[in-house]
């Protein structure tokens, strides 16, 4: 560390060289006696630089949620006196400082450092952006006692911090087309003993007693027995397209894939992620509290990968789909490469439903940004039709629309008795 000068011992200079200027310039000597004070502060700087070692650094969590703090503990060791010593965050840092506390709990962000002493440094980073995020470093300032001189030392905390978008709210789920012959809380095609009603047929015997409808018996005078639905799990796989993030649209994309991950895994159901971008990455489904970290640390991974491999990405390896599997894309649709590939999904019979995240609209200054905008809806609308027409629900989330209404919204479609 070496010492600097400050503003402050500038704008003193300044005012010293302005009177002693003025004063032989007016023949007034009481300003050159004015200016002498500031001249001589400005001149006084510290002897020797101050001196700083970093003996321990201690980062923790390393997974937080946007917003949440992530706490930085240093100790520092000094040879010299430091008049007054604070933290600032580093340029270009991907964290900023909510709180810093130098030295006891009870000092603040600024103290007076007397060696020989070691200095306990305690910092509250708040991440800049989501993503897995290098901690980076903050910058220790120490000023002299006048306030003319200051010295700067950049410390980097080796650390990755995985800062995850808050996920939406839920209330239901994606009901899936297919099922896996494994208990679970979706209703089957097939007959077993779950809560959904199926049918009412006449009793045969090897029927059990508690199957008897009695009121449907009393009614008809036979016996009858109620047929239910098995409950099983489901196997989804979200497919997130990383192409194109337009105005956001990809921490809106991570946002709702986490919160769609959660749900059904609470449910039992297996869950894996596709991405599909410069490079096709892809999660196996799982199961579990050790599947959910492995979905978080996928989903950080995630972002725009510019590729010119555009002939090569498709469609989506077979080995990357489970059969039967319910296929979550969530994509904003302006790529054409994760057209094709969702197209090809349909194609091969996979139950694919298409959640399409709208950026926010754009200005229209002149007429043909208007007729620009009319043509970009228009061409969208006809792409969710083709879907639709193929057996792919394709429902639109815009930012101002909770994505409870577009769950709703499929919903519904699937309960409808004749498809489009």
């Amino acid at each position: 560390m070496s010492w600097a000068p400050t503003a402050k011992r500038r704008a003193y200079l300044a005012l010293a060289a302005l009177g002693v200027i003025a004063g032989v310039a007016l023949r007034r000597p009481e300003l050159a006696v004015l200016a002498v004070p500031f001249g001589a502060l400005a001149a006084v700087a510290p002897s020797s630089p101050p001196r700083l070692e970093v003996r321990r650094t201690d980062v923790g969590p390393v997974r937080v949620l946007d917003g949440e703090a992530v706490e930085v503990h240093l100790e520092l060791e000094t040879a010299g006196p430091i008049a007054w010593l604070e933290v600032v965050p580093a340029p270009g840092a991907r964290f900023e400082v909510a709180s810093a506390r130098i030295g006891p709990a009870n000092a603040g962000h600024a103290v007076a450092v007397q060696p020989p002493v070691t200095v306990p440094v305690a910092l509250e980073l708040r991440a800049r952006r989501w993503g897995a995020n290098a901690v980076g470093g903050v910058l220790l300032r120490a000023h002299d006692r006048g306030g003319m001189a200051t010295a700067e030392r950049r410390i980097d905390v080796p650390a990755i911090v995985r800062v995850l978008p808050r996920g939406e709210a839920l209330r239901e789920l994606l009901a899936p087309a297919g099922t896996q012959p494994a208990p679970g809380d979706w209703p089957a095609r097939q007959r077993g003993g779950g809560t959904d009603l199926a049918d009412i047929r006449p009793f045969v015997p090897g029927d059990p007693v508690r199957a008897i409808n009695w009121r449907a018996t009393a009614r008809l005078g036979t016996p009858y027995v109620t047929e239910r639905r098995a409950e099983r799990t489901a196997e989804v796989v979200l497919f997130l397209d990383a192409f194109a993030d337009v105005g956001g649209t990809m921490e809106r994309a991570v946002r709702a894939a986490l919160a769609i991950a959660r749900e059904h895994l609470a449910r039992r159901d297996r869950v894996g992620v596709v991405g599909f971008g410069g490079a096709v990455w892809w999660l196996a489904p799982g199961i579990g509290r050790g599947q959910v970290l492995r979905i978080v640390d996928t989903l950080l991974q995630s972002q725009v990968i510019a590729s010119a491999a555009w002939h090569d990405l498709g469609h989506v390896p077979r080995g990357a789909l489970p059969a039967q599997a319910t296929v979550i894309a969530l994509t904003p649709l302006v790529d054409e490469r994760a057209v094709a590939a969702l197209g090809d999904l349909v194609r091969r019979r996979f139950d694919v439903v298409i959640v399409e995240v709208e950026p926010d609209p754009a200005p229209a200054d002149t007429p043909a940004d208007v007729l620009a905008d009319r043509l970009w809806t228009l061409g969208q609308s006809e792409l969710r039709a083709r879907f639709l027409a193929a057996g792919a629900p394709c429902v639109r989330w815009p930012r101002e629309r909770p994505l409870d209404a577009a769950v709703e919204e499929v919903n519904a479609w699937r309960r409808r008795p004749v498809r489009a």
